[in-house]
């Protein structure tokens, strides 16, 4: 695999995540449009973002939080997610909205064990089920959403803005 085909944020990836790219794991996805439509088609948008609303915050990082703390935290409540919606086999793909270029495909039970490669990248960061359903998104103001797509307000949202 050729670093220089990638971003400073995804060659760090390569190393981070390498063993398990090498495993098959992770699968590196190029072409990032169809997962980024998932996004804009299922979820409405404010600025920029996913429109969230206050029912969809999960976790927002208090400033006395060390680093680790923070991991350990985000990742029980990542695990309870996975445990109550039996996400664990399921495939998503991690994408983020500006300092990676590629996406990157997985189980959520791989994912749950790498989260931090891709949450400490300073942007905002999607974590979308295959069929886009499910939507996980860690901010750059760190602030943890989750969200099930409704695809009847989305449409409906969308058809109100046309008019």
């Amino acid at each position: 695999m050729e670093k220089d085909r990638y971003g400073t944020f995804d060659a760090e990836l390569l190393v981070d995540i390498g063993f398990e790219i090498e495993r098959k794991e992770v699968i590196i996805v190029d072409e990032i449009e169809q997962y980024a439509d998932l996004i804009l088609n299922n979820y409405p948008q404010g600025l920029n973002r996913i429109d969230w609303n206050e029912n969809n915050l999960v976790l927002i990082k208090e400033e006395a939080y060390s680093e680790e703390f923070w991991k350990k935290v985000i990742k029980k409540k990542l695990s309870e997610i996975c445990k109550v919606y039996n996400l664990g086999n399921s495939e998503f793909v991690v994408l983020g909205d500006n300092l990676i270029n590629k996406a990157y495909k997985m189980t959520f039970n791989v994912f749950l064990e790498i989260f931090w490669s891709f949450f400490s990248i300073p942007q905002h960061t999607y974590v979308i089920s295959d069929d886009g359903s499910f939507c996980i998104n860690y901010t750059f103001e760190d602030e943890l959403y989750f969200g099930k797509a409704d695809f009847l307000s989305t449409v409906l949202q969308k058809a109100s803005k046309k008019q």
